[in-house]
């Protein structure tokens, strides 16, 4: 009656805890990669889009350098046909004719190339056809001049008309390059400062989502804390026996209600079993020593599980962790915890399957060796040699011993500590062999163990059980000698 009430409970908590897990939507996991994301994609567009503005302001600066190019390219081809003039009239050289016609050809053409950049303001505008209009009229002259053709109109020779015309487009062309410069100057400028204006922008733009992920990084971390406050809290008063304390309320993130939820179905099963224990001893005050060393043994199951001070112990491990960003640690603890408390919960016959066991020892042994550390090495090695054979062995048979060895054979070590499992299939029986480098025993503790008179019931327990539930005689086996390690030999028969 007591098992089958339990049982039920049980199971109405585990639904409970299925529709908390349809109901929470959130995950921590989920967040954090949301905000990473949300980050990386922030800071690729921004470097994205920073880049193409230093491209586009890269390429304009590029335009304006050829076109001030150009701008000298003009200079030096005018001031070339006029020197070449000159030459021409001096020597009367073709050769120099021919340099004259092919400088004023050059000059024309990068006016040419540089119309529409030159008509962007009406000072270059102005001039720019004065000088276009002179230099035709210039070649008219000057063919006139070398066909010794008169020039209509001139009041002087026609030497000397066309220099003082060559002076008069020198003048205009160095005016139409002064204000083209100062309208490229202005220009450069103009672009630089819108630049520099969207750079701005996106730096604030940038700032704003990386500070509000941080806010958001915050809001979640303390969240985290203070639940883990809560549940502290909770261990706390469970360490003090105060089984009434408030369930620790849920939050927004499965994983953290995982955890919580296992705590209070926990402390709602040690109520329960509390309540279930003295109805229980009420109604059977005498029963047979087979019944009474079972209920111990279970007894004992259950405190080595749910024990209040391996609980706290364990959840003050989680939250250093935690602190110090240990994650990978932190999610192993939570894991092994949440699977020793399930277990413990949920087992409710005497007989366990080997592999369950096995899986309840390393749940054990991966809270034990964060907890202890470098201090203690743990060797688990498991020979099995059955196949569809399913073993089936008393619940929690190994993991006390494994205890004995840490609190009383490994309880001074400091480093080098090492307890080695050993788990061996053979045609009648399993054996299972836990040995530590521990400080021993001698054969006096060995005897009382073996009698049943010690007073800790750890391998006392362990041993009555085997008896009772094998019915043989050489279940159990110890090999000690004091600052020699001990050595445990236990034979689980099929």
């Amino acid at each position: 009656m007591f098992t089958e009430n339990y049982g039920i409970k049980v199971d109405s908590w585990r639904f409970e805890f299925h529709i908390i897990q349809e109901c929470v939507m959130r995950s921590l996991k989920k967040d954090i990669l949301l905000i990473f994301g949300i980050f990386l994609c922030t800071v690729f567009f921004s470097f994205l889009l920073g880049t193409v503005l230093d491209y586009f302001l890269f390429q304009r600066n590029n335009e304006l350098v050829k076109n001030y190019d150009k701008i000298n390219q003009i200079v030096t081809a005018f001031t070339n046909s006029k020197t070449a003039f000159n030459l021409y009239n001096r020597y009367h050289d073709r050769h120099y004719l021919e340099e004259y016609e092919e400088n004023t050809g050059i000059t024309v053409r990068l006016f040419a190339e540089m119309e529409e950049e030159l008509n962007q303001t009406w000072q270059c505008r102005m001039y720019y056809r004065i000088v276009m209009q002179m230099l035709e009229h210039r070649a008219e002259c000057v063919e006139k001049f070398i066909n010794f053709i008169p020039i209509a109109g001139s009041s002087i020779d026609d030497l000397g008309y066309i220099q003082i015309m060559n002076d008069y487009i020198e003048t205009y062309i160095n005016s139409l390059m002064s204000h083209y410069i100062d309208y490229l100057n202005h220009l450069n400028y103009e672009q630089t400062q819108n630049h520099q204006k969207i750079r701005q922008w996106i730096n604030y733009f940038v700032f704003l989502i990386v500070s509000g992920l941080s806010f958001l990084c915050y809001a979640i971390y303390k969240n985290i804390i203070r639940s883990l406050g809560k549940i502290n809290h909770v261990a706390r008063e469970l360490t003090a026996n105060n089984f009434g304390v408030e369930d620790i309320p849920l939050v927004q993130y499965n994983e953290m209600n995982m955890f919580i939820t296992t705590i209070n179905n926990m402390k709602k099963a040690i109520n329960q079993l509390i309540q279930e224990i003295k109805r229980y001893s009420e109604e059977k005050v005498e029963m047979e020593q087979q019944k009474r060393l079972l209920v111990e043994a279970k007894m004992k199951e259950l405190q080595m599980q749910i024990n209040p001070h391996f609980l706290f112990n364990t959840l003050s491990l989680i939250i250093r962790n935690i602190q110090r960003d240990e994650k990978e640690n932190s999610i192993l603890l939570v894991k092994s915890t949440s699977q020793l408390l399930r277990s413990s919960m949920e087992i409710q016959d005497l007989i366990i399957s080997l592999d369950e066991e096995i899986g309840l020892l390393k749940s054990y042994i991966n809270i034990q060796q964060i907890h202890f550390g470098n201090k203690v090495t743990f060797i688990l090695d498991i020979r099995k040699t059955y196949s569809d054979e399913e073993i089936k062995v008393p619940p929690l048979i190994i993991q006390p011993i494994v205890e004995n060895c840490l609190f009383h054979g490994l309880k001074d070590v400091t480093a080098g500590g090492i307890v080695n499992i050993v788990v061996t299939e053979y045609t009648r029986y399993v054996e299972v062999i836990v040995e530590d480098n521990g400080i021993g025993m001698d054969q006096k503790t060995i005897a009382a163990i073996m009698s049943g008179e010690a007073k800790s019931i750890g391998l006392s327990n362990v041993l009555a059980r085997l008896k009772l539930h094998y019915k043989e005689e050489d279940v159990l086996a110890i090999t000690s000698e004091p600052k020699k390690g001990t050595r445990v030999t236990m034979k689980l028969y099929k």
